[in-house]
This record gives C-alpha cells, sequence and structure tokens, in this order.
C-alpha cells in the first residue's frame, strides 16, 4: 500500500540525514504545491521558530476531528483552537493529537536533529498499535509523545488540486 511507501521513505530519510549530520531536513511530497507568497510567510514562521526548541515543523498540514477533515490551510475552530496555540503572527505549537483528532499529513514537514532517532526507531507501517489498521504514518507521528511540534499559519504549501491522500515521497537530497 502507497501508506508504506511513505513511512518507509521518511525512516530512510532520517537515516539518511543523521548519517550526514543535517541539523534539519525538510521532507516534501510530490504533490505539493506552492503559495504565491510562500516566502514571505515561511521567513516569518521560521523566525518565530527560532525562538523555541522544536522537532517536527508542518508547513501543509489538514487537521482531522472524528476521523474526518476538519479544517484545512490552519482554518480554526473547534478542536483546532483546543489542541493549538498561536504563538506568533506565521507559528502555531500543536500538543499531541488523540483517537481521530490532529494533524494529518505529512505533505511538508521538517524534522529537528533531535529526532532522528526517534523516528527510525519508531517508525514501522506494520506495527498497527502505533500507525492505525493501515499503517498510515501521520497517525505514528500523531500519537507520538513528547514531541515538540509546530505549524507554519497559515500553511505556506498546499496539495496539489486540494486533493488529500496518500502520494509518492519526492527523495532528494
Amino acid at each position: 500500500p502507497p501508506a508504506v511507501g511513505v513511512a518507509t521513505s521518511h525512516r530512510e530519510i532520517s537515516i539518511k540525514a543523521r548519517e550526514d549530520t543535517l541539523k534539519n531536513v525538510l521532507v516534501l511530497e510530490d504533490d505539493i504545491e506552492v503559495l504565491d507568497n510562500w516566502k514571505d510567510m515561511l521567513e516569518c514562521a521560521l523566525t518565530e521558530l527560532d525562538k523555541h526548541i522544536w522537532h517536527l515543523f508542518y508547513l501543509a498540514y489538514e487537521f482531522k476531528d472524528n476521523g474526518m477533515p476538519y479544517k484545512l490551510c490552519g482554518i480554526s475552530g473547534g478542536n483546532f483552537e483546543r489542541l493549538t496555540k498561536k504563538i506568533g503572527d506565521n507559528l502555531l505549537t500543536y500538543s499531541r493529537g488523540y483517537k481521530h483528532k490532529g494533524i494529518n499529513g505529512a505533505w511538508a514537514i521538517a524534522y529537528n536533529s533531535d529526532v532522528y532517532d526517534r523516528l527510525i526507531e519508531s517508525i514501522n507501517p506494520f506495527n498497527r498499535r502505533a500507525t492505525g489498521r493501515v499503517g498510515h504514518f501521520d497517525i505514528g507521528l500523531r500519537r507520538m509523545g513528547n514531541l515538540r511540534r509546530f505549524m507554519c499559519n497559515p500553511p505556506c504549501l498546499e496539495v496539489c488540486g486540494g486533493s488529500l491522500g496518500v502520494g509518492d515521497i519526492h527523495n532528494s537530497f
């Protein structure tokens, strides 16, 4: 299934980033589009992010509430406001999701080197307890505790055509 390929790619990217002693790595899936003002949004978010210790930084995401897509592109409401906290004009922090609520998707995500080992050890698309019954990597990320998660708000990248689904990862360093 595609979910296995996504999880495997994220694991392999984490291994390569650790081997190359990269401070951070940005992983983009092949179906990502940049928005017109992406550079300004990203620069503002990164300036704010530099003030914090972080593990995961989402540049594109979907928020799920009870298993259904709830809000896209950082629009607030419902559990989104309860699970996120605005900490700057272009940056949100995100607490650990639970059950079927939380950030969905790893279309555009940056990893800090502090989390490489944990990702390498934890990513296993065949571990149904960690990733759900179909092995989705983003569910595994959502269930990992003690990670400092941040989100560019609004996202500076989006999924092509607005269709959210499992895509291939473009592995290039």
